[in-house]
């Protein structure tokens, strides 16, 4: 009997795609999935951590996933899972789970009921509660902007994530801030890169959502053209 896993999370970093030398189309990419659960006393999620899970995709499956997905893109894949070890660089033993992908497909970014396990926890409180004013990295949603607060100025390898997911320093409020113009879409894809991304580097950044946020996000932002193809049917190699 085979063993299957099935997953969702992020993309974290770059899809590799090329072809093998009889023509055949490979991808190589990671999922980041965050675990946790939901409180029940408070309507909160609990972020217990991230597993990523290196996936290998051959096929039809590569050329799917390198045509309609991209680094921050929240998927389901489910696979054939191996165990692999390795050694690190400091000579000590690691081991990973890879998953040979069999099937794919996009999954929506937020829950449509509040008792799914999730990423962040949709809630109703102040815009920013005591817990997500103290000095350590959050995002919050609000009805305009998304900004990341709680960055210190000593967290250089945060700094340099937040650049390149095109986050700006505002000194009037002392957190880095997406462009108002990039979009609902485009920028829920940063968030989720930057989540992923300091995940790698085991920094865990929650997220709130302010009520006037809450409302219109329970949705989700529109899928793009690629995504509600993808999500229209499950692909198999």
């Amino acid at each position: 009997m085979t063993s299957r896993i099935t997953a969702t999370g992020h993309i974290a970093g770059d899809i590799n795609f090329g072809y093998s030398a009889n023509g055949r189309a490979w991808a190589n990419a990671r999922l980041a999935v965050n675990q946790g659960y939901t409180d029940r006393t408070n309507n909160k999620w609990v972020d217990t951590g991230t597993d990523f899970y290196p996936l290998a995709a051959f096929g039809p499956n590569a050329e799917r996933l390198m045509e309609h997905h991209k680094s921050g893109d929240r998927i389901t894949i489910a696979g054939r899972p191996e165990l692999e070890v390795f050694t690190r660089r400091d000579n000590t033993a690691g081991a990973e789970i890879k998953v040979t992908v069999d099937t794919l497909k996009a999954a929506p970014l937020r829950p449509s009921t509040p008792d799914s396990t999730v990423e962040r926890a949709l809630t109703a409180e102040t815009p920013e509660p005591a817990a997500l004013r103290a000095e350590e990295p959050h995002v919050i949603h609000g009805p305009d902007t998304i900004r990341v607060a709680g960055v210190s100025k000593d967290d250089t390898d945060l700094h340099a994530l937040l650049k390149a997911d095109g986050f700006k320093y505002a000194a009037a409020t002392k957190s880095w801030n997406l462009p108002a113009d990039l979009g609902a879409e485009r920028s829920q894809f940063k968030v989720n890169h930057l989540i992923a991304a300091a995940g790698e580097v085991g920094i865990s950044i929650p997220e709130h959502i302010t009520p006037t946020t809450a409302a219109a996000a329970t949705a989700g932002p529109a899928p793009s053209v690629d995504q509600a193809r993808a999500a229209e049917q499950t692909l198999t190699r």
